[in-house]
């Protein structure tokens, strides 16, 4: 593949970054073995980026290897977007849910999707397909674009949902004694654990 045809292939922001893409990069290996100052630490840095985009639009990374310096430098500028946060929105989307009914079926279900944190990134598209309307199909999930997905993942309602739920069916009938600033704090840690692993997971600088 030339330079040409490969930089027309390459997303601008994440906004054109789908869950199907991101999730061919979960399995990478990339090289941490250096550290910052050590004298190769920069080409490290360049070739983890080139590993991440080679899988992301399903090239072979020794094909951009091959390219001149200036082109692989300006394939991993391009790529400078991978070091910046995803923009999400607070508000729910138009093919979510506007309550989400966890049976006790489906809670042990969630449970075990969301436990393993060296798996939960594998499984969203299951996680996401929780809270999408049931005409949302499988295709359309993989085919959502990067801030959607966060959007979903992060959002805030949905966690007090599953809370409230979970609470319901630990005490049966009874009223639940988890209270809002419980929710709150179960939240915020949750956000940002889920945050967390969907940048650190693939070794990226940030």
């Amino acid at each position: 593949m030339k330079y040409r045809e490969l930089i027309k292939q390459l997303p601008a922001s994440w906004n054109d970054v789908t869950l199907q893409m991101y999730l061919r990069t979960l399995d990478v290996v990339l090289d941490n073995e250096l550290e910052i100052g050590d004298e190769e630490y920069n080409l490290m840095v360049i070739d983890n980026v080139l590993i991440v985009t080679a899988s992301m639009i399903e090239v072979d990374v020794n094909i951009i290897r091959k390219y001149s310096t200036l082109d692989i430098i300006d394939v991993y500028n391009k790529m400078a977007f991978l070091n910046t946060e995803i923009e999400y929105s607070d508000k729910p989307l138009p093919s979510m849910k506007k309550e989400i009914d966890f049976s006790f079926d489906n809670m042990i279900t969630y449970n075990q999707l969301t436990k393993d944190k060296d798996k939960i990134l594998h499984n969203l598209p299951a996680i996401i397909k929780t809270y999408l309307l049931d005409s949302v199909t499988d295709d359309d999930i993989l085919n959502m674009k990067m801030p959607d997905v966060m959007s979903v993942f992060l959002l805030k309602q949905n966690f007090e949902s599953i809370l409230r739920d979970y609470d319901s069916t630990l005490n049966d009938i009874k009223e639940t004694t988890t209270t809002n600033e419980n929710i709150q704090n179960h939240w915020y840690e949750d956000q940002q654990g889920r945050r967390k692993l969907i940048y650190d997971s693939h070794g990226w600088f940030f």
